[in-house]
């Protein structure tokens, strides 16, 4: 897995809080979440509903049985551990300890959600898997704010499957239009420091 500093590859202000990790995951193993995402949530793939699917609050997807869901959990642990290392001093020792996972399927046509945040603390974390989707002609980029006013753009983040990025969970962001038949989907975690920081959603402890 290989560790990118978005920043390194793409200029704007505060991107350096951006982490890309290269996974490396291939096309088989993308399918094959795809196929876990349609069996276990078929109403993802109704298509009389255009709108985005989202199993946030419903159950933490880590919890699911399957050796791809264990992989894609090794996967995500390993960035945290890189990331310990590689910014020590600026966590301060503060770093996460629990984690809850959900799924997101976008539909054509679906996207430009509002700007959101995870959570206040910048010690808190969130991680995208972006886990299949046309993402070249597609769109449904990840667009990151300076601050609340939704002025000032970060950058749009435009993925490849296999993607995993990291980012303080204080970090407004959005998501843009999505315009494929092809549905877009991703596997995104809060990562937080403490079992109370969830308000009651299912969260596990993570184990290194």
């Amino acid at each position: 897995m290989k560790l990118i500093k978005i920043s390194d590859q793409l200029s704007g202000r505060n991107s350096n809080k951006i982490v890309l990790f290269k996974t490396g995951f291939n096309k088989e193993y993308n399918d094959t979440l795809g196929l876990i995402v349609r069996n276990v949530f078929p109403e993802s793939y109704d298509s009389s509903d255009f709108r985005t699917f989202s199993s946030w609050k419903k159950s933490n997807v880590l919890e699911l049985k399957f050796e791809e869901i264990r992989k894609l959990e090794r996967t995500l642990i390993s960035s945290l551990v890189i990331l310990r290392h590689e910014y020590i001093n600026e966590y301060r020792g503060a770093f996460p300890s629990f984690v809850t996972g959900w799924v997101n399927v976008l539909k054509k046509f679906d996207g430009d959600h509002q700007p959101h945040r995870h959570h206040l603390s910048p010690f808190n974390l969130v991680a995208v898997y972006y886990s299949d989707g046309d993402f070249e002609r597609g769109g449904g980029a990840t667009r990151f704010f300076l601050d609340d006013s939704n002025k000032e753009i970060i950058q749009d983040f435009n993925p490849e499957a296999g993607d995993l990025i990291l980012f303080p969970a204080n970090m407004l962001h959005s998501i843009l239009a999505y315009c494929s038949e092809r549905p877009r989907i991703t596997f995104c975690f809060d990562l937080r420091l403490k079992m109370s920081d969830f308000y009651g959603f299912p969260a596990k402890k993570i184990e290194e």
